[in-house]
């Protein structure tokens, strides 16, 4: 989940620390372009063994464009050839248009899930996965 930023010094502390992970190897960090200009990014949750989770945020002007669709499925064929076996994702329940960027993507809804909270709300939050 992203941060209630208060300032542009705390975004552009997140970008820088961004840009840093995205050069460590044992991270799987990625920006995501339309036209040269970043609107979102994809990034490393946790990896377990030949498991890895994803987070992925796209700028809400380009929200309902296909270009989360397009950017998860470039990863999850991209972490297949890095070797990982199993590509996860989670969303807030409520949020529908993340878990059908998944769904098409080929994820299938699983049995975890968690109650996660985020700005002073808790939310359930359900979990999708795709094995190679």
């Amino acid at each position: 989940m992203l941060p209630d930023f208060t300032s542009p010094d705390e975004v552009a502390r997140l970008f820088d620390k961004f840009m840093e992970w995205s050069q460590d190897d044992s991270r799987y960090e990625r920006g995501i372009y339309l036209e040269h200009k970043l609107i979102g990014f994809v990034n490393t949750v946790e990896i377990v063994e030949d498991t890895i989770e994803l987070g992925y945020v796209i700028h809400p002007d380009y929200h309902s464009c296909g270009y989360a669709s397009e950017a998860l499925r470039a990863v999850i064929a991209d972490l297949f050839a890095k070797g990982y076996h199993t590509v996860c994702g989670g969303a807030f329940q409520e949020n529908i248009a993340s878990c059908r960027v998944m769904e098409a993507c080929g994820m299938k809804r699983i049995s975890r899930t968690a109650d996660v909270e985020y700005r002073g709300s808790v939310h359930p939050c359900v979990y999708y996965a795709i094995k190679q």
